[in-house]
């Protein structure tokens, strides 16, 4: 996560291409499960990406991740980067992991607040 301080420095700008985009996913705003890397290696090509999951603790702290996520980012030669350090949603997906038009059975707090499906349309 990045600080207060890191924040302020930050200067958010286009680099170029590649870009990247992380995300954050979990069963509740408090707890990720889930990051997903999306890179879009240049203007008129297809995204590619890929998971990292993690079941029993909050993943942002997890530094075998972290290494990993860096190694694919420097493979992919990834120039911009956009990152959103609150946690988007649930980590299950519609029509993967329940029923198209359905809420998530398995992330109640999603339901309340913002129900899963509706993350599935930001993706």
């Amino acid at each position: 996560m990045m600080t207060r301080e890191r924040r302020k420095r930050f200067v958010p700008r286009f680099c170029g291409y590649p870009v990247a985009t992380v995300s954050l996913y979990g069963p509740s705003a408090e707890q990720a499960t889930k990051i997903v890397v999306r890179i879009v290696p240049d203007r008129d090509a297809r995204e590619i990406s890929r998971e990292w999951l993690s079941e029993e603790w909050d993943i942002r702290f997890d530094t075998g991740v972290a290494h990993q996520i860096s190694v694919y980012l420097g493979h992919h030669r990834v120039q911009s980067m956009m990152l959103n350090d609150e946690i988007m949603g649930c980590p299950h997906e519609e029509d993967r992991d329940y029923p198209i038009g359905e809420s998530c059975p398995y992330c109640l707090y999603w339901t309340k607040e913002h129900n899963c499906a509706k993350r599935q349309a930001i993706n």
